[in-house]
């Protein structure tokens, strides 16, 4: 089982060679927040998580992925519909809905942490609905949303997808048990140093 709480867009390339090279593997993939998908790996109920924060617990390995630029994603009749890049604090008077479980939480905490010097008080709403549902939500009219990474073939015509520029780019992590035997295991952390090329953290260096 594969945990995740970052958007399956930024892990898609990974498995869809880990699915070409390994077709009699099944893969199940199950959203959850940070710190769920981490717990899922500790328990042994899943094999490796993708996830934002590299956890403390040095029973576990983690690899550094990558880091990825965060997206506001805006109705196409938005008054910053066409900038090239917008600031957090530009956002600040504006509504936004994330998703309560996966990467939601962790964006809501980045918005908060970019804004804390800006005055007034960030009117976010979290929602239990994946991203893609948030994302038609926003061409609804409920408000905007902040997404990690491009978001290619995802979003529908009546959005529009604004670069956040001066932030800080949030950070993709591969976490797994270095006792875990599962072959399918090595093969795809192969595939995500190939694909996502970084140097593992303090966490240890994945198998060969």
């Amino acid at each position: 089982m594969v945990a995740a709480s970052v958007p399956f867009h930024l892990l898609g390339d990974v498995f869809e060679r880990f699915r070409q090279r390994h077709r009699g593997v099944s893969v199940e993939l199950v959203e959850g927040t940070c710190n769920e998908s981490v717990v899922s790996v500790q328990q042994r109920k899943a094999d490796i998580a993708f996830v934002t924060k590299a956890p403390a617990d040095s029973a576990v390995k983690v690899l550094h992925l990558r880091d990825e630029g965060m997206v506001a994603v805006l109705p196409k009749s938005h008054r910053l519909a066409k900038a090239r890049a917008t600031a957090p604090a530009e956002l600040r008077t504006e509504e936004v809905i994330l998703g309560a479980g996966g990467v939601g939480p962790e964006i809501a905490d980045y918005l908060r942490r970019q804004l804390a010097r800006s005055p007034g008080e960030l009117n976010l709403q979290l929602h239990r609905v994946g991203l893609c549902d948030l994302i038609n939500m926003v061409a609804r009219g409920f408000g905007i949303t902040i997404v990690p990474g491009r978001l290619s073939g995802i979003a529908p015509a009546g959005v529009v997808l604004v670069p956040l520029a001066g932030g800080i780019p949030m950070p993709v992590h591969a976490v797994w048990s270095g006792a875990n035997p599962n072959p399918a295991l090595k093969g795809l952390l192969g595939i995500a140093r190939r694909t996502m090329p970084e140097h593992p953290r303090d966490g240890g260096s994945p198998p060969a």
